[in-house]
């Protein structure tokens, strides 16, 4: 993954794709399998990530590039990977 920030190393990037991973696996099933995944991501993604700061899983600097428009292209790529690890899975 090309990273668009440098406010963000890999390691972190990984870690809030697999704890956003978990988030939509947790929210699917509450959904349940009617659900459409690419939708449910789009619609959870600042759900995901007030949560993620809630829960100290991110910092401060890390929700605020997670919910920048500037960012779009980092936002979309964040999760097209998340949709493609649970479709596959």
């Amino acid at each position: 993954m090309t990273m668009k920030t440098q406010k963000l190393n890999e390691a972190r990037v990984i870690m809030i794709i697999e704890a956003f991973t978990d988030f939509i696996e947790h929210t699917y099933d509450e959904q349940g399998e009617t659900a459409d995944v690419s939708k449910l991501v789009n619609t959870v993604f600042d759900e995901f990530v007030y949560w993620a700061f809630d829960d100290l899983i991110i910092n401060e600097v890390e929700r605020d590039t997670l919910l920048n428009s500037k960012e779009w292209a980092f936002h979309e790529s964040i999760k097209r990977e998340v949709a493609g690890r649970f479709i596959i899975a």
